[in-house]
């Protein structure tokens, strides 16, 4: 059964994916990257406490998605400026698998978990390393395009939407 989803996030975009197994890929860690010009970046917002959000953090997010062998690798970072409890927040939340990055459209979207993003400190001077995931999913022209976040399943904390 196909079921369409339809999330408003970001960029202030509507994304509508069919779900099913084939869409949630997993990626297997395969090095860094120093962010660059091909890079795409955007902010979002995270919340953090409980069901009535007690603090949010923004945060900005650098991906890049490319063919290697044939297949997708996406590389990709997040910075902010907090202090080390949220710090910790955010690496716990990114090392979950309840968010994703959906590469391509319609029947050839793929989302790949956030595990793979490096976290940089938004004060720290110096280029932004990214981390990299490869994937077993055949290479596509669409997922070259930028990439929409498919936000937190129910927990804490979460990514908001950015208006």
């Amino acid at each position: 059964m196909r079921k369409s989803v339809v999330v408003s996030f970001l960029f202030s975009a509507v994304l509508a994916a069919c779900v099913d197994n084939s869409f949630y890929v997993s990626g297997t860690p395969d090095g860094s990257s120093t962010v660059d010009k091909s890079y795409y970046a955007f902010n979002a917002t995270v919340g953090m406490g409980g069901s009535a959000i007690s603090h949010t953090t923004d945060i900005k997010v650098y991906i890049r998605a490319f063919s290697a062998d044939g297949k997708l690798r996406a590389c990709g970072a997040y910075t902010a400026d907090v202090d080390d409890f949220r710090r910790e927040v955010l690496l716990s939340a990114f090392s979950q698998q309840r968010a994703g990055l959906v590469f391509g459209k319609d029947a050839e979207a793929v989302s790949l978990p956030l595990n793979f993003l490096t976290f940089n400190d938004a004060g720290t001077k110096g280029p932004v390393r990214a981390g990299c995931a490869r994937t077993d999913v055949v290479w596509r022209t669409s997922f070259s395009a930028a990439p929409e976040l498919l936000p937190m399943r129910p927990s804490n904390p979460r990514l908001l939407p950015t208006h």
